[in-house]
């Protein structure tokens, strides 16, 4: 959880530096993650409450 909210906050806040021909694949690959841990989480999370969503909005 930590690891994955922490990653979105670099994800976010790195787009402007890096531009989004590079922030574009970082977003594909963390929502990728937070699909996955949300998929495997034994108790679920809220929409918008999974972890990375306080920085990315909401994973469907």
């Amino acid at each position: 959880r930590k690891l994955i909210t922490a990653l979105a906050g670099l994800v976010t806040s790195a787009a402007p530096e890096i531009g989004s021909q590079h922030a574009g694949p970082l977003r594909d690959g963390l929502r990728s993650l937070q699909l996955a841990f949300r998929e495997e989480s034994v108790i679920p999370d809220a929409p918008g409450k999974g972890p990375g969503e306080k920085y990315t909005g909401a994973v469907n």
